[in-house]
């Protein structure tokens, strides 16, 4: 995170809010940023992140390491996480509509809807 980005979050003591993620460079260029965003607010909490949700969100980004537990950074915990990033609509099914949406924020204009939509 930029240093502007990292002071723009803490300029007061509110939590932040998901508009203040998406200001973040990093955030606003991935095309998987919005979802990435969406992570961070647990169902329910879209006012803000507590530093608990974040920790237990930016967990998920770190490396394994062999021979230490960590449920917050375990396999299966980053599958799932893995897994919701294509879950669009929460339902826990990835249906073929939101793989669609999904691979069409990853590529963008660089994929025609003929060429998403082919099961070869």
């Amino acid at each position: 995170m930029t240093d502007s980005a990292q002071a723009e979050l803490s300029r007061d003591n509110s939590a932040p809010l998901r508009d203040d993620f998406l200001r973040i460079p990093e955030l606003a260029i991935n095309p998987l940023g919005d979802r990435i965003v969406h992570s961070f607010f647990t169902e329910g909490s879209e006012d803000g992140v507590n530093f608990r949700q974040f920790m237990r969100t930016l967990a998920k980004f770190r490396p394994i390491k062999e021979h230490q537990a960590n449920q917050l950074n375990s396999r299966e915990a980053k599958l799932k996480f893995a897994f919701n990033m294509y879950d669009l609509d929460g339902d826990n099914m990835i249906s073929r509509e939101e793989l669609l949406s999904v691979l069409h924020m990853m590529v963008g204009a660089n994929i025609s809807e003929e060429q998403a939509s082919s099961s070869n």
